[in-house]
Order: structure tokens, then sequence, then C-alpha cells
């Protein structure tokens, strides 16, 4: 045979072509992978390893979440006093009140020390050490030990800068921490639950 019937063996007179397709073994990808990933699904495609996104917020639903307390300890000794708390939820601005029977009042913010990225709790904490005058967030005029017979104190919980969603009470006098609650906290509506701390 000569190369022209070669050429030619097909019905239509046209030659015919052979293909061969040849898998890739190495392919190279571009733009190179940024994130792990773990499991090749059969469509091809891949799944990521790990959260590489923000946590949504709740949806909104018009009304404030209600988030409260869950546990609340703290650890007094002779450098100051340690207060931490769980929550039942996100929330923004944790603060945490202190009431001498004289009528002296300390407030100071706590800082967020753990989230849960579903929303089910934040951790919140103060330490404070003693000091003749107050640093809001670190030095308290008052000691924990000393002065413990003659201090009251609070936690406010807020979702939003205008909502008290939960507050805790506990020390010599509730009832004063609940009288300067009403007066200083506009959202404040008597029902802070009292704590055995």
């Amino acid at each position: 045979m000569n190369a022209r019937h070669l050429w030619s063996l097909g019905s239509t007179g046209f030659p015919l072509v052979t293909l061969a397709l040849v898998a890739c073994v190495n392919t190279v990808r571009f733009p190179p992978d940024l994130f792990a990933f773990t499991e090749t699904v059969d469509s091809g495609f891949t799944e990521l390893v790990g959260d590489t996104a923000q946590p949504s917020p709740p949806v909104e639903t018009g009304e404030a979440e209600l988030v409260e307390i869950r546990r609340a300890w703290e650890t007094c000794d002779e450098g100051g006093l340690s207060l931490e708390l769980l929550t039942t939820g996100w929330s923004t601005e944790v603060l945490f009140d202190v009431l001498h029977v004289d009528g002296r009042v300390e407030t100071h913010p706590m800082r967020l020390v753990d989230v849960d990225p579903n929303g089910n709790y934040d951790q919140w904490a103060v330490d404070l050490g003693h000091g003749t005058t107050t640093d809001p967030g670190s030095v308290s005029q008052f000691h924990c030990l000393d002065d413990d017979p003659s201090l009251t104190y609070a936690i406010r919980l807020r979702t939003e800068p205008e909502n008290l969603s939960d507050c805790g009470v506990w020390g010599v006098s509730p009832n004063a921490m609940d009288l300067w609650l009403t007066v200083n906290e506009p959202a404040y509506r008597g029902t802070c639950q009292s704590l055995d701390l």
C-alpha cells in the first residue's frame, strides 16, 4: 500500500486523522492555592479546611438579643482582684462596678478574652491591682481583702450601647447597688440577678 491509500481510507474521501489524548500527570495551578485543601470531591472541586471567614452576627429581628450571665468567678489575694465572666452569647460591652458603703463607686471595663465563633458565648475578664487612685480596668482604690466587708459589686452586660441585657449583683449591700444602678444606668429596670461569688 502506498501512503495515498493510508490517508484515504475514510468513507467520505477525507483523510482520517487519529487523535491521541494524553492525561496530564502533573498539573500546575494558577494562581497557586492559598488555603489548605483536604478532600477532592467527585466533581473535581475541593473543600477548604478550617474557618476562612469571620463569623456572621445573629440575624437582626428588630428586638435586642437577650444575652445573660452564665457564670462568674473571682479570685482575691494580696495582689488584687481578678474577675471572669462567661455569657450565653455575644455581647459588646461588660462593665464591673464596685460600690463602697461610704458612697464611692468605681466602674471598670472588662476585656474580651474568648469568643465562640458561633455566638454561643463570650468570656470577659478584669484584673484589678490595688492602688491609691483608680485606673479603670487595671487599678482599684479598694482592696478586695481589706475592704470586702464594705463592698458591693455589679456586672453590667450589654449587647448594644444603650441596651442592658443582663446584670448581676453581690456583696454587702445589694439594695445600695440597686439604688446606684437606678440613678446611673438608664436601661436598668431593677432586674439584676443575685450572684453568689
